[in-house]
């Protein structure tokens, strides 16, 4: 399996490959990843970074969840924030 990271959050720990699929050299995966930073993702990673659909949980309790493209928030998505009082 390969050690698909989105850039910049900390190095991968425990994840798990769930499914893959190679598309013309490239590798879509779909993974669970929990970051050196304490956050988790959940979702599909393209060449071994977000893209597609995925669930970022920050470590905060905040959540992102919807479209990624090449590692960063792209299309429709839902922000949700915890309730930090």
């Amino acid at each position: 399996p390969s050690k698909a990271r989105p850039p910049d959050l900390g190095p991968p720990h425990g994840e798990v490959l769930m499914s893959q699929l190679s598309l013309e050299g490239l590798v879509r995966e779909r993974v669970s990843l929990q970051l050196g930073n304490k956050d988790f993702y959940e979702g599909e990673v393209l060449d071994g970074l977000m893209d597609g659909r995925g669930t970022y949980k920050f470590a905060d309790g905040n959540r992102y969840r919807g479209e990624w493209k090449a590692g960063k928030k792209h299309g429709t998505g839902l922000f949700t924030w915890s309730n930090s009082d």
